[in-house]
């Protein structure tokens, strides 16, 4: 079995053959997964991960937070935006004003420093640097999916 893992500009594969663990391929790999346990998707991505023989670096960004240089290196390294990259669903998004569409980057940034669950979930980092926001691509690829009207 493979799993596609798409990152920047181009897929990270994870090969989950016998040969492969066998091995020692995939044991091999270094992922980091910015984990929240209380969701969903980051539980299911983290078992993803797992499956493939992957036993991820676990950083619970609600209790150890991610410094500035460090999220914006993950906004860059995953090609998202701020405001993409910004949970609203569970947090502080409205209260802050943060769905009024004139609010910059630069706030949404310090908001989510300052309140960490704004933070959109999981990321994942391979040791080849490519970074995911999986929360990301699965609304764009809902998106996508959708009908046009």
């Amino acid at each position: 079995m493979k799993i596609a893992l798409p990152g920047r500009c181009e897929r990270v594969i994870i090969s989950t053959s016998r040969a492969d663990r066998h091995q020692g391929k995939v044991s091999a790999m270094h992922a980091t997964i910015y984990h929240n346990p209380q969701c969903g998707t980051s539980r299911n991505t983290l078992a993803i991960l797992r499956h493939a023989g992957i036993e991820p670096t676990v950083i619970e960004y609600l209790k150890t937070p991610p410094d500035r240089a460090t999220l914006l290196r993950l906004l860059v390294d995953a090609s998202v935006t701020p405001r993409q990259a910004v949970r609203e669903k569970g947090t502080p998004f409205e209260e802050l004003g943060l769905d009024d569409p004139s609010v910059n980057d630069e706030a949404i940034i310090e908001a989510m420093l300052r309140h960490p669950i704004l933070i959109q979930r999981p990321f994942v980092v391979t040791e080849r640097g490519r970074i995911v926001l999986v929360a990301h691509l699965r609304k764009t690829r809902r998106a996508e999916r959708a009908p046009k009207q």
